[in-house]
């Protein structure tokens, strides 16, 4: 029955709040800045930056350290090097579905949200050079740096979009059974509960119709929340 409702729904649609991790040697700080580049129905974009904590495993992982003597050099500073997140909200691109038997996950950043994502690292990059960095790393897979305030938009502007180009993740998927009243459109209904079966409810990040720009913990607290109560109303009249 599942794959049923898979292959009915074609699961096309998929989102994330796709982050990027950037380093300096200086501190951490905290920022939200609104951008006024490009617009989309779920509003007029912008991005979320969060203080990010780096240990020797997330810097060697997030940063190109180069190899042999170039990586213990940069790996003996590491101590001194800060980090911060930055969040975007996608445009919804991704897509699941079923290629005979077996699940098929294709995602690529949008060129859309690529421009949020170089606003973002533009705006920090900035931030911190005011706050005394020497030194910005960008999370591309070749290393790339930023010297300085005035190399800010002539680095970011030469960054272009491409496949395995950036060490870019997001640790909440969401939308693979999005909600909605229209079963062409969604997998699951307004109350969470699958359009073609009647005892399957959703009640985590796979309904958001799109993804958010924030951590979703405490909206998926409340999903479960809505979810197990209209489940167990459906019980009750059954």
């Amino acid at each position: 029955p599942l794959n049923k409702t898979m292959r009915a729904n074609n699961l096309k649609f998929f989102n994330q709040h796709v982050q990027v991790m950037i380093f300096v040697q200086l501190k951490q700080g905290f920022f939200l800045q609104k951008s006024r580049t490009g617009t989309s129905p779920w509003g007029q974009g912008g991005y979320l930056v969060e203080a990010g904590m780096v240990g020797p495993v997330i810097t060697s992982s997030w940063v190109d350290g180069g190899i042999g003597g170039d990586f213990v050099e940069f790996m003996e500073v590491a101590k001194k090097f800060q980090s911060v997140v930055t969040l975007i909200h996608d445009h919804n691109v991704g897509r699941v579905y079923l290629d005979g038997d077996r699940k098929r996950i294709e995602y690529d950043l949008d060129d859309r949200d690529f421009e949020s994502m170089r606003e973002a690292l533009r705006g920090t990059a900035r931030i911190y050079f005011a706050a005394g960095a020497r030194r910005v790393y960008l999370p591309t897979t070749r290393r790339t740096t930023i010297e300085g305030s005035d190399q800010v938009d002539s680095v970011i502007n030469s960054l272009q979009n491409g496949k395995h180009m950036y060490r870019i993740n997001s640790y909440h998927p969401q939308g693979t059974m999005r909600m909605g009243a229209d079963p062409a459109k969604s997998v699951v209904g307004p109350d969470g509960r699958c359009h073609d079966l009647d005892n399957v409810y959703v009640p985590d990040a796979s309904l958001f119709p799109s993804s958010l720009l924030v951590n979703p913990q405490i909206t998926v607290y409340t999903c479960l929340l809505y979810t197990s109560d209209a489940a167990d109303d459906m019980q009750c009249v059954d």
